[in-house]
């Protein structure tokens, strides 16, 4: 593939994350739990794999809240792997905290997929996380 080639996939990519059907809202369907998961990016230069575990805190189709020990050198997209699901799913970060990131998703969860969370996550813990 051709640099000019590259340069035309990353454009689509960006141009399909910022949408305006990737607006940031509070999703009333999601599912608030504690997941073990894994954030997988490509590092600089096509130089391999970089992964990293994170926590799924809450989920919906189209986006999630993703609790890290640190967002430091973290790229702004990248694949997440959940436990108990057995595809990457395509991510593109939307908001930034110090340990934790919300991410929309490049094409939306199917709702076996969603119903598949649901039967095997940890219940998660009562409070307000997602509001602070």
């Amino acid at each position: 593939m051709g640099s000019n080639a590259i340069g035309n996939i990353k454009m689509r990519l960006e141009r399909s994350v910022l949408q305006p059907s990737y607006e940031m809202r509070v999703d009333q369907e999601a599912l608030q739990l504690r997941q073990p998961a894994r954030i997988v990016s490509v590092r600089p230069g096509l130089g391999g794999l970089d992964a990293r575990s994170c926590e799924i805190r809450s989920i919906s189709a189209n986006q999630a809240w993703i609790a890290l020990l640190t967002t430091i050198g973290l790229p702004n997209h990248y694949y997440l792997e959940i436990d108990g699901l057995l595809s990457r799913i395509g991510c593109a970060e939307r908001h930034r905290r110090p340990d934790r990131v919300c991410v929309m998703f490049l094409t939306p969860l199917r709702s076996y997929q969603l119903e598949r969370l649901a039967a095997i996550a940890q219940p998660a813990h009562t409070g307000t996380w997602l509001l602070q």
